[in-house]
């Protein structure tokens, strides 16, 4: 289905809910520990336990609205169980200033609807639609800690990326079916406008020496010799590039 959009045969209509099925979708096909890895690293605020096992994942279940501010149901994106603690995840379709407060209510009210006899630990994750990246209190329904945790779609799609590069570069044939889970779920994330992205401070430094300009030997005839064209490149200093710098070359990046 990725390649059918991925190579042109066909348009996504590229939403929150297609974003969300594109990444979990994949994503629920990899071995337990790895999936859980994945989003464990990916966390800007909050932490969730290891686990060795998921038992369920589902996805827009309708949940009883009762006592919220919804009138027929309430439906969280993605509902996963463990053993020990359940996890909400309500994802938005961009990385800022989309998540409510009052969703947050009416879904964890909507939960201990369905759940009234669950005494497990509830985590809440906020995927994308940030309005901070600072950590939260953790909520209180009735009483109950729910522990609130924030990511975006930029930090899971570097934890899908560095995962990938993990198993990468162990060589082993054996990994290949999630390599090419995590690069169909990669694909996706470009059909919808996040990319994979090398940052300036990522790049190693480049050393160039006389015998490059080796390729420059086409200008012999007029009147360029070696010489002449080194000359000038002897004269450039090191330039370092520190976060000051660049803050003042992209300062026409900032929002307006």
């Amino acid at each position: 289905m990725i390649s059918h959009f991925y190579l042109r045969k066909g348009k996504l209509e590229t939403k929150e809910d297609s974003l969300v099925s594109i990444a979990f979708d994949g994503l629920k096909y990899l071995p337990d520990e790895l999936f859980w890895s994945i989003l464990r690293d990916s966390l800007i605020t909050g932490n969730l336990p290891i686990v060795t096992a998921i038992s369920e994942i589902h996805f827009w279940q309708r949940w009883n609205a009762a006592g919220t501010t919804n009138i027929n149901f309430v439906e969280p994106d993605i509902y996963i169980r463990t053993d020990n603690f359940d996890v909400i995840i309500e994802a938005k379709r961009w990385d800022k200033n989309q998540q409510s407060q009052n969703q947050k209510n009416n879904q964890i009210k909507a939960y201990h609807n369905e759940f009234q006899d669950s005494k497990k630990l509830l985590f809440y994750i906020e995927l994308g639609g940030l309005y901070n990246n600072s950590p939260v209190s953790n909520y209180l329904f009735e009483n109950i800690e729910v522990i609130t945790c924030k990511t975006n779609w930029t930090q899971l799609l570097t934890s899908i990326i560095t995962h990938y590069q993990n198993l990468d570069r162990l060589n082993l044939k054996l990994f290949n079916p999630q390599k090419r889970i995590l690069e169909d779920i990669i694909k996706g994330f470009e059909l919808h406008q996040f990319y994979t992205i090398k940052w300036l401070f990522d790049l190693k430094n480049q050393k160039i020496d006389s015998h490059s300009f080796n390729f420059l030997k086409f200008t012999a005839n007029y009147n360029c010799k070696r010489e002449r064209l080194l000359s000038p490149l002897k004269n450039l200093s090191s330039i370092s590039i520190t976060n000051t710098t660049t803050n003042n070359l992209f300062e026409y990046a900032k929002p307006t």
